[in-house]
């Protein structure tokens, strides 16, 4: 997709809503463990997982482990389809009434399962945690305290720390001035809220209504869905409170063909807001050499095989970038900023 390219933001983006909820409706999802259960909980807590048993068995220990809540359930959706798997001997280990657990008729694919996620569970509310992922004891507690207190919250995302396969935290945590921050749709165009769904509580129905994960801007469904999402609903937040865990390890996200996926589908996102802020265009066109090279650079930093192989491909870019494109990447962060102030004070 060239940048000259006319994309409809409105068309594409708010009246063609379509629902990919349905795309596996030939895949039965057949219910391994766990009990109907009558009186629905607050929230769902759905982990999609596939062949991370080590990883899954802390990701579900992290959500046992919450404290001063107690209403929620664990759906866990098992996209390998064998019997008596690892997998499935660890969840009957559990012996835990909180937790259902199914396993797919065939692998329907990353954003497939979490569609089914979102399908399948019982509550009000839902995250989606992925199986190498964990939240702090307080995620529930503390993500509740807001919800209650902010009635009309239609999703609420909570701060990350990065961490390495033993668990062990990897990044330092910047002090905010601002216990929340409301999302101003423009902060998307700088990068997606969160990684994947880490972390983000939705209202279900509201999921429902925008339909979905679209599976066609893999490996950033995510970041597409999100647009969405605030493109539709107001009332998105940010809790700063680091709740979340993200583990940098090696996955199917880490994977050469992936982050180059990354870059691709990034770009389109980032095509569709530029037609959304039509008054700043040319700003956002000019910036986004600077941004696709800082990416270049994070890849490279977490991926010496991404390194390697696009090293040509980053000097060239690199070289590219004009006193145009830095002027412009420092005016259109500035634009969002006062943007986004104005609109906390709305």
């Amino acid at each position: 997709m060239g940048i000259n390219e006319k994309i409809e933001f409105n068309k594409i983006i708010m009246k063609n809503i379509k629902s990919y909820l349905g795309d596996y409706d030939d895949v039965s999802s057949i219910k391994i463990l766990g009990d109907n259960i009558s009186k629905k909980p607050k929230i769902t807590i759905a982990i999609p997982t596939y062949k991370r048993t080590f990883f899954l068995n802390q990701a579900i220990k992290s959500i046992l482990n919450q404290k001063n809540f107690n209403d929620y359930e664990i759906l866990v959706i098992d996209n390998d389809p064998n019997r008596n798997c690892e997998t499935e001997h660890l969840l009957i280990k559990y012996q835990n009434s909180k937790i259902r657990y199914y396993k797919n008729s065939k692998n329907i694919g990353m954003y497939g399962n979490w569609n089914r996620c979102i399908s399948l569970s019982n509550s009000k509310y839902l995250t989606i945690l992925n199986d190498d992922d964990t939240l702090n004891q307080n995620f529930l507690k503390d993500t509740f305290e807001f919800i209650n207190k902010h009635k009309k919250t239609d999703a609420l995302n909570v701060r990350y720390n990065y961490i390495d396969e033993n668990s062990n935290v990897i990044n330092k945590q910047k002090n905010f001035f601002k216990s929340f921050e409301k999302v101003f749709i423009l902060q998307l165009f700088f990068g997606n809220i969160n990684p994947g769904s880490l972390g983000t509580v939705f209202l279900k129905k509201k999921m429902i209504q925008i339909g979905g994960f679209d599976e066609s801007y893999f490996p950033s469904s995510d970041y597409e869905f999100n647009l969405r999402f605030i493109s539709r609903f107001k009332n998105v937040y940010v809790l700063n409170k680091y709740l979340s865990n993200y583990r940098l390890a090696v996955n199917e996200c880490q994977k050469l063909e992936t982050l180059n996926n990354f870059l691709v589908k990034d770009h389109q996102i980032r095509l569709l807001l530029i037609e959304k802020f039509s008054f700043i265009k040319n700003i956002l066109k000019n910036s986004l050499t600077v941004i696709t090279y800082g990416q270049y650079i994070e890849y490279s930093n977490n991926s010496n095989e991404f390194k390697e192989v696009n090293s040509v491909k980053m000097n060239n870019l690199k070289n590219e970038i004009s006193y145009l494109n830095k002027i412009s990447a420092k005016v259109a962060y500035f634009i969002f900023r006062i943007s986004k102030l104005y609109y906390q004070l709305k």
